[in-house]
């Protein structure tokens, strides 16, 4: 049985940031997620572009990938490391950021996947009775950033690289029309491309 694995199921899959490569020896994708996940928090960081987050009244269960980690990890650091990728921070799960100190947690579960302890973030859902049609507002108004587009880190980068990663949702699909409409474009990757050309210079 493994020792350590971190549960990624957005864009932790593709972006797990130096230190959590560092320590992964493995990767074992299309894992099932042991609880549901739905686009219900918007995220500062994204110009509050929709981002997926565990639900209980909502979502379904998700394909995730696990990062199985060095016997040599231990779960104190595993969980650090994965606390500051997250929050984009410095510093270990002992400091407080922002006023709101839980807005994300690191949560821990035994024996799953062949793993002894896996551990997964959970950041606090701000978005309620969503719908496409806010999700699509929300992406779209993101994507106005030129700084955030350029980098990927908008809503509709989001959205699309989930949807390449199998991250599915009961929601994507109708949030994905949405956008697509719109813009008036037939796909995901057209629609990046036009809302490069509209972006705006970064203000703030």
């Amino acid at each position: 049985m493994k020792k350590i694995a971190i549960l990624a199921y957005g864009s932790l899959i593709d972006n797990p940031g130096f230190e959590i490569q560092k320590q992964t020896v493995q990767i074992v994708k299309g894992v099932l997620t042991p609880f549901n996940v739905e686009y219900a928090r918007k995220s500062i960081s994204r110009n509050f572009a929709p981002t997926l987050t565990i639900t209980n009244d909502t979502g379904s269960k998700v394909k995730a990938s696990l990062f199985i980690l060095s016997d040599d990890c231990s779960i104190e650091f595993a969980k650090d490391i994965l606390y500051r990728r997250e929050g984009n921070f410095t510093g270990n799960l002992n400091e407080v950021y922002y006023d709101d100190i839980n807005w994300l947690k690191i949560e821990e579960i035994q024996n799953f996947e062949g793993c002894e302890s896996v551990i997964y973030a959970k950041c606090k859902r701000n978005l309620d009775n969503i719908s496409a049609g806010q999700l699509a507002e929300l992406a779209l108004r993101s994507a106005k950033r030129k700084d955030l587009i350029d980098a990927g880190r908008d809503g509709v980068s989001y959205l699309r690289n989930n949807i390449k990663n199998e991250v599915i949702t009961p929601l994507t699909e109708d949030y994905t029309k949405v956008i697509l409409n719109k813009l008036e474009v037939q796909n995901l990757d057209e629609a990046i491309t036009k809302l490069k050309d509209l972006a705006e210079e970064l203000i703030i």
